[in-house]
């Protein structure tokens, strides 16, 4: 994904002063844009430069959507992904991160503190079983 083309084209969206218009890891994207139209336009614009530049495909069956501003809770027309409708999501997981729609870029770490108790409280259990054997 070429940011500078991107940035170009006038997708993508600031934050905290610094201009995105996507995160890359790996064969992850997240795509982000300031209105719907942009994310309409960025959409297309990834679907054709992934196909024609490096042969891969956006695979609508993994991707979804997520409303992030003022208007996060009001309903919008459909997104859609090759034929596909993407389904818009309250909470999402990126790279282990759980972002969550709002009036502003929220994450949770609800998931990592559950996960992080139930490992202390497995661990804990199992102490307790070795101590009676």
């Amino acid at each position: 994904m070429d940011v500078l083309m991107l940035r170009g084209a006038g997708f993508g969206c600031k934050l905290a002063q610094r201009y995105f218009g996507c995160l890359l890891y790996a064969d992850d994207i997240v795509l982000l844009a300031h209105s719907l139209n942009a994310i309409v336009k960025c959409l297309v614009y990834a679907r054709n430069l992934h196909a024609w530049e490096y042969d891969m495909k956006l695979n609508s069956s993994k991707s979804v959507a997520m409303r992030i501003g003022e208007r996060y809770k009001v309903k919008c027309e459909s997104l859609m992904l090759d034929g596909s409708e993407l389904q818009f999501v309250e909470t999402l997981k990126y790279l282990g991160v759980q972002f969550v729609a709002a009036k502003k870029l929220a994450c949770s770490v609800e998931n990592v503190r559950v996960k992080c108790l139930l490992h202390i409280l497995g661990v804990k259990e199992l102490n307790r079983a070795s101590a009676f054997t």
